[in-house]
């Protein structure tokens, strides 16, 4: 009597957690022996192939089993012996007030604002022009503009592993109108004030 077996996975990951996306190349080591190779991912993603690059885009805990189906018919199924682990990035977004800020109103306080906690913050000010960048590591740092203009700003968050979130936009600073009301005019028609205008 002949028993076989299915082939026995050699899976050799070079990590078990990171910052999403995790991307692994996945390679069973059985390609002699194998007619189909499944990894399941457990969360509802299935891939039927082997030797392949594989990105895990959602955070969470992912518990991989594979399936073997050898040349000589036999399958067995064989469970990762450590779970994945995908970090989260921070998903920073960046607001900041006054909104729109003005050449009067020109003392911006930036506000960030994440969907997981983050540790470290660092802002990058370009000038309008790009020759100068200074820098913040503060939460909500403020900026003076005083000049009419677009400004870039550029914020990198951190969490405690060490994941970071890029967030890049430009500020448009607008230019105070001012209302000017006469109280007189003169309708002589010489040119000069004939009407009443609002300024």
């Amino acid at each position: 009597v002949t028993v076989n077996k299915a082939p026995t996975p050699n899976l050799m990951l070079n990590k078990t957690e990171g910052c999403q996306p995790l991307c692994l190349l996945y390679n069973s080591q059985t390609q002699d022996d194998a007619a189909l190779i499944t990894y399941d991912f457990g969360n509802g993603s299935l891939m039927q192939a082997d030797n392949f690059l594989y990105c895990l885009n959602e955070p969470g805990e992912y518990n991989l089993k594979i399936q073997t189906r050898g040349n000589n018919g036999c399958t067995g199924i064989y469970t990762h012996p450590a779970p994945l682990i995908v970090w989260p990035t921070p998903h920073t977004s960046l607001n900041w007030s006054p909104d729109p800020p003005t050449t009067t109103q020109n003392h911006v306080t930036f506000e960030p604002s994440s969907q997981y906690p983050v540790v470290k913050y660092e802002w990058q000010f370009p000038s309008a022009g790009g020759n100068n960048i200074d820098g913040s590591d503060l939460k909500n740092p403020v900026r003076v503009y005083d000049n009419v203009g677009k400004y870039p700003v550029m914020l990198i968050s951190t969490t405690e592993k060490g994941c970071i979130d890029t967030v890049f936009k430009v500020i448009e600073v607008r230019d105070e109108f001012t209302i000017f009301i006469p109280n007189t005019f003169t309708p002589n028609n010489d040119g000069l004030n004939d009407v009443f205008n609002i300024k």
